[in-house]
């Protein structure tokens, strides 16, 4: 008979939990079939805190794309660290006015290895309106270090990093942009390594406390 079973509380889930249930000795007997009496569900909170890993083998989240999604609707309730796995990836990113309840919260975006050449991105084009590899929109309190772009996208006057609408708090550190374009004779494009929207975008408020320290931009401009 189906019954609710309650096996007590647990008020911690972050940044994850296994929740494993499964069958020993059917009728005080050895279960010669063993296969399909094990239900696995991993219980992950919405709203991020903690440390979590991106990429590479059974990680918190498959890719950057997916946790800065959820960054975006959900938010923190704590400090946040997002350490990427070594290895490719193709995407881009946009990042929004994470939600928080505390103003001084923070989001690490950095590579496991603590090395840019550990990590590459590869734009990804198309994959919202966007033209930018990295947009930061009235964004906050977000680090992002030690990780490698190309943007190799074969465009004219887009900007791998792009920050508008009152983003602040920002530090990007460690970072290799790399900004040849094999559509364009001799890797010469128009696009930019950072551009900051200073007193503009759509809510027309400027940009504050932003760093850049020790990154490499090869070609097109800052």
């Amino acid at each position: 008979t189906a019954q609710n079973i309650i096996i007590g509380t647990h008020s911690s889930f972050y940044p994850s939990v296994d929740f494993v249930v499964w069958l020993d000795s059917p009728n005080g007997a050895n279960d010669p079939h063993t296969v399909g009496d094990t239900a696995f569900q991993t219980i992950m909170p919405l709203t991020l805190r903690g440390t979590y890993s991106v990429g590479g083998l059974n990680p918190d989240f498959s890719t950057l794309s997916d946790a800065v999604n959820l960054l975006n609707v959900y938010g923190i309730c704590d400090d946040v660290v997002l350490n990427i796995r070594s290895g490719s990836y193709t995407e881009k990113f946009y990042f929004d006015s994470i939600p928080s309840p505390n103003p001084l919260n923070t989001v690490t975006i950095q590579s496991e290895a603590n090395n840019a050449d550990s990590v590459h991105f590869y734009y990804l084009p198309g994959a919202f309106v966007t033209y930018n590899f990295m947009e930061f929109d009235s964004t906050r309190n977000v680090t992002v270090k030690d990780l490698s772009f190309h943007f190799d996208d074969a465009g004219y006057y887009e900007e791998l990093i792009y920050i508008q609408n009152g983003a602040r708090n920002l530090l990007f550190e460690g970072l290799h942009l790399d900004l040849s374009d094999s559509g364009y004779a001799n890797n010469e494009t128009g696009k930019t390594g950072f551009f900051v929207f200073g007193n503009g975008g759509s809510l027309n408020r400027p940009c504050n406390d932003l760093v850049f320290r020790g990154n490499t931009i090869e070609y097109g401009a800052y």
